[in-house]
């Protein structure tokens, strides 16, 4: 219970074993630390000791948003839209999460940098996105680098554009007190949007990348997509149409 975190909370370790995403607004603060397995297999007790006990340095993101509790109010669970209520998932969540998806620390610390201040990807080839991972902390370790596409463009299809869009990332390993450069190759076709009628293409146009460590420091990078409007695929619609069924 919250409680007892609070009374142990000098050593206590929150260790959250679940098969999917939990709201843990009342432990949350009273943790001094939280460590999120999931399902962790046959050998996650011996992860998980390993880990608490310092002899890994864990470097695991979050592959979910974790939500308030009071999300199960504030959606209804019959409306599949993604845009529907405050909604879903990283992409179109309007609130603060507990935790967001990439979220995840370390027992070091980590600073992103980059000098590049425009990225020009051709419509049908690929951009790389330079960063610098500084560890200024005392132990060796690992961290993610995430790029995002954001809705900071002009480029618009008729249907709801995500806050936010994953398109590249990369793990890397980092000595203490040193510094890694980092290559983020994206495709053209990772910022393609579809419209309403299932075209999905690569709109040239001004975009925004926005590099991440899944916390703390933000980068945003101008991007020119150029060149000549990409059709990738076409989605057949099945809804609204006849089906003969067998029996």
């Amino acid at each position: 219970s919250a409680a007892s975190l609070d009374r142990r909370q000098r050593w206590g370790v929150l260790v959250l074993v679940n098969g999917g995403v939990i709201a843990i607004d009342g432990l949350k603060d009273s943790a001094p630390a939280i460590l999120e397995v999931f399902m962790p297999g046959v050998h996650g007790a011996q992860a998980v000791a390993e880990t608490i006990f310092g002899e890994n340095n864990p470097g695991g993101k979050m592959p979910v948003t974790m939500y308030h509790s009071s999300y199960v109010n504030e959606v209804d669970f019959l409306d599949m839209s993604m845009v529907a209520g405050p909604g879903r998932s990283y992409k179109f969540y309007q609130g603060q999460p507990l935790y967001e998806f990439g979220y995840g620390l370390s027992y070091t610390t980590f600073a992103l940098q980059t000098t590049q201040t425009s990225l020009s990807v051709p419509a049908d080839g690929k951009g790389t996105v330079q960063v610098t991972v500084s560890n200024t902390g005392g132990r060796d370790g690992d961290e993610v680098v995430f790029v995002y596409m954001t809705n900071s463009t002009g480029s618009k299809v008729d249907t709801p554009m995500p806050a936010r869009m994953l398109v590249g990332y990369q793990r890397v390993a980092v000595q203490a007190g040193a510094s890694a450069a980092v290559e983020v190759e994206v495709p053209a076709a990772r910022v393609a949007l579809v419209d309403s009628k299932g075209v999905k293409r690569v709109v040239p146009g001004a975009y925004e990348f926005m590099v991440t460590r899944g916390h703390g420091d933000v980068l945003k990078i101008p991007v020119q997509v150029t060149g000549k409007e990409q059709v990738l695929f076409t989605l057949k619609p099945w809804w609204g149409q006849e089906t003969e069924v067998l029996i």
